[in-house]
């Protein structure tokens, strides 16, 4: 422990400069575990996958490795950042959980709706034979509290708030356009940090884009929904939804259409509903966070 503390008081000796320092070490260690994953640790973490039956892929080990080592190691311990400065609010947990399932069963009546109209019947999906349909929800969460919780904890949580924060110090602007900055700012960010992930082979080009769109989207509407609803559980349903469906139907239309339709009208009548916390910003923020 006396390591510990030693290491953090030289690291950041400035402590007004201490969370954009922290930041910066976790933005490269993330891509540096993406690029060692593509060079290597995709194979060993094969052996989990072969394992759990085709449960735990590579990118979910992956992601159990940077919750450990980047959110709890470097972000909880050497950073002391409370879990509560990342929008992990222990009480918004139930109203990320009942979120993430009524957009998930509203996306399945979206998907039955469209193939129904689309060809004149429901044609239900070949995984709803057997232990499929759990198998699909178990991947959905095992998605959830690994890739999209480390995702959003980072690129939102922690990415987000610190831009605005220097934003709102260096930048001539009001608050409103330096937290569209600081939105911007934040999804290429995560775009590049992203791209040793991507395939770069020769004909995947169209897929390429395709994933570099699907992303920008899937960042906007979740820098939306966490500013909006102050609840960061209810951006790791949408990312994990984003993902990894769990489609009880079987249809032409894209499911990331609909589902980005439902996000955005979910957005919109959010101010309707009871007990909402929203972010709008009137004065500076203080250097740690949003809260």
């Amino acid at each position: 422990m006396a390591a510990a503390h030693a290491f953090r008081t030289w690291l950041f000796r400035d402590v007004r400069e201490a969370p954009m320092l922290l930041l910066l070490i976790v933005l490269l260690v993330d891509l540096l575990l993406n690029r060692l994953y593509i060079s290597f640790l995709h194979y060993p973490l094969d052996t989990l996958l072969d394992i759990s039956n085709g449960l735990v892929g590579p990118l979910i080990s992956l992601s159990f490795i940077k919750i450990a080592f980047i959110a709890i190691g470097l972000i909880l311990w050497i950073g002391h950042f409370k879990p509560s400065e990342l929008g992990l609010w222990m009480r918004n947990i139930p109203a990320g959980i009942l979120a993430t399932v009524f957009l998930w069963a509203f996306l399945q009546l979206s998907m039955m709706i469209a193939g129904f109209l689309s060809e004149g019947f429901i044609r239900f999906s070949s995984a709803m034979a057997g232990l499929e349909p759990l198998r699909g929800i178990g991947l959905l969460v095992l998605f959830a509290v690994t890739k999209a919780l480390f995702d959003e904890i980072v690129y939102r949580g922690l990415l987000i708030p610190q831009l605005h924060t220097k934003l709102q110090r260096f930048v001539p602007f009001d608050a409103g356009m330096n937290l569209v900055l600081a939105v911007v700012i934040s999804q290429l960010i995560y775009i590049i940090i992203q791209i040793p992930l991507m395939d770069f082979g020769e004909g995947n080009e169209y897929h390429l884009t395709s994933t570099i769109l699907s992303i920008v989207a899937l960042s906007t509407l979740n820098s939306l929904i966490f500013l909006r609803t102050k609840n960061l559980y209810i951006a790791v349903g949408v990312h994990a939804l984003w993902f990894n469906t769990a489609l009880f139907t079987e249809t032409e239309f894209p499911p990331t259409i609909a589902l980005a339709a439902l996000v955005v009208l979910f957005i919109a009548i959010y101010p309707m509903l009871p007990d909402r916390r929203t972010v709008l910003y009137t004065q500076p923020l203080e250097d740690r966070s949003l809260y």
